[in-house]
């Protein structure tokens, strides 16, 4: 027999025990949408940081969907940007819902110092 050659695409297509099945029947990807109000067109890097942490800290925890929501208008690229640096940052973790919270909201795991 000769050599086969095969694709193989991998998902994780679990869905966590405890959680409700109807949150993972579909997925809604965000989308830039240009006509909505643009409220934060111009914002430098520290602006935009600043006001991502104000929205979760008013909100008390944000959807990732909800903060390209919020700030429409300035391109995903500089939103994912600044939400990487303040990942790296350590100002923000997730609750049990997948919504992403200031990090000193977020209760430390058993056994994590």
């Amino acid at each position: 027999m000769p050599p086969v050659t095969t694709s193989k695409m991998g998902l994780d297509a679990t869905i966590p025990i405890g959680r409700d099945r109807r949150s993972f029947e579909r997925c809604h990807p965000a989308a830039y949408r240009p006509d909505a109000p643009h409220r934060y067109a111009s914002l430098s890097a520290e602006q935009l940081e600043a006001g991502m942490l104000e929205l979760i800290t008013r909100e008390g925890a944000c959807y990732f969907r909800q903060i390209l929501d919020e700030f429409n208008g300035v391109g995903h690229r500089a939103v994912l940007e600044a939400f990487g640096r303040l990942r790296e940052r350590n100002l923000l973790g997730r609750d049990d819902s997948g919504r992403y919270v200031r990090a000193a909201l977020v209760a430390p795991a058993a056994g994590l110092a």
